[in-house]
């Protein structure tokens, strides 16, 4: 095993979200292969997170433009561009609505690709963890050769039948060989669970994992597009955040580049993400009142080409795949969205 991710506590994690602020963080969705007609999510689980709501996973496809999903290289040139609209160092995140390692030479190739480039500072990738002990040289090996520096693994049940109420699938087992595979290679690796009601039943087996593996939990409240129960979900993250801080040995809040509150419970970490707080620097964005910036504060590039500058917009997107788009429009478009600050970025190439 490599030192827990948290061998400093939680003053070692609010150092290292420090690497966030200055960079342009960018979502690259990367969940279909090249040249696939992009009309559906495309994963091996199929998960229902809060069955009496009706919640399950993001389906809102709206910003993602009609057309067939982008090659790697078309990835690669489309990250140079922001890079020379906004030249300031980049954090890709690999993710989106699907799972990226169904598509292993594809992700692989990408990630090998994206860490050749000098202005990228780190490459993270979420996944459901299914497929990182896969194969003879297991997937978490290859990343982490190719170049992946974090790996978030979203474990929303402990429980074997739990997780498959949640996910349609009884691999939890399979999750876990997937979580110490991507320790074992080396990278630095975090647990992400959605907060629900039986979250609470299975808190102390969470406690347990983090101090087992020595890797952070990250709890996040869900979102729900009607806004129908946002309220009780809002209401879930709260009790969480008094049942922690009832348990903690230590904890310190941070606001950037988002919200929330890191628990350290004996030798556990635990990230509870406050949704609720809007860090994002646009105070006059129509907007605002239904944005929840925490968890959409990464420019978001869709498998179709679309870069998607703020997370609840719709009215600044820019088609990367047309020639004609100048690096100023992108730039405008990415501090419209909350993305950058004008006064981080010193010079413009246009």
């Amino acid at each position: 095993m490599v030192p827990m991710e948290g061998s400093g506590g939680i003053n070692e994690i609010l150092e290292r979200k420090k690497g966030r602020i200055g960079a342009l963080n960018i979502r690259v969705d990367k969940t279909v292969p090249a040249g696939i007609a992009v009309q559906r999510r495309i994963c091996n689980e199929n998960c229902m997170f809060v069955k009496e709501l009706g919640i399950a996973c993001h389906e809102d496809n709206s910003y993602r433009g009609p057309g067939t999903a982008i090659s790697n290289q078309e990835i690669l040139q489309m990250v140079i561009k922001i890079h020379e609209s906004a030249p300031m160092p980049i954090n890709i995140h690999i993710a989106g609505d699907g799972e990226p390692t169904l598509f292993e030479e594809e992700l692989v190739n990408l990630t090998e690709s994206l860490r050749k480039l000098d202005f990228i500072r780190m490459i993270k990738i979420t996944t459901n963890g299914t497929r990182l002990s896969h194969g003879a040289q297991p997937l978490a090996k290859r990343l982490k050769t190719a170049g992946i520096d974090e790996i978030n693994v979203s474990v929303h049940s402990l429980d074997p039948m739990g997780f498959k109420e949640v996910t349609g699938i009884d691999a939890l087992h399979v999750v876990i060989e997937g979580i110490e595979a991507a320790i074992v290679a080396g990278i630095k690796t975090s647990v992400n669970c959605l907060v629900r009601e039986e979250t609470f039943k299975e808190l102390k087996s969470y406690i347990e994992l983090s101090a087992r593996f020595g890797i952070r939990v990250k709890f996040f409240g869900f979102l729900d597009e009607s806004g129908r129960n946002q309220e009780y979900a809002d209401g879930l993250l709260q009790r969480m955040r008094d049942t922690l801080m009832q348990m903690a040995d230590a904890h310190a809040e941070y606001t950037k580049p988002y919200g929330g509150v890191l628990f350290q419970i004996e030798n556990a970490i635990i990230d509870l993400k406050d949704l609720r707080i809007n860090n994002c620097p646009v105070m006059d964005c129509k907007a605002r009142d239904i944005c929840l910036e925490g968890c959409r504060y990464h420019a978001r590039l869709s498998p179709t080409g679309i870069l998607q500058p703020c997370g609840v917009r719709t009215d600044n997107l820019i088609d990367m795949k047309n020639a004609k788009v100048s690096n100023k429009e992108i730039l405008e478009k990415l501090i419209d969205g909350g993305k950058i600050l004008e006064s981080e970025v010193k010079w413009v190439r246009v």
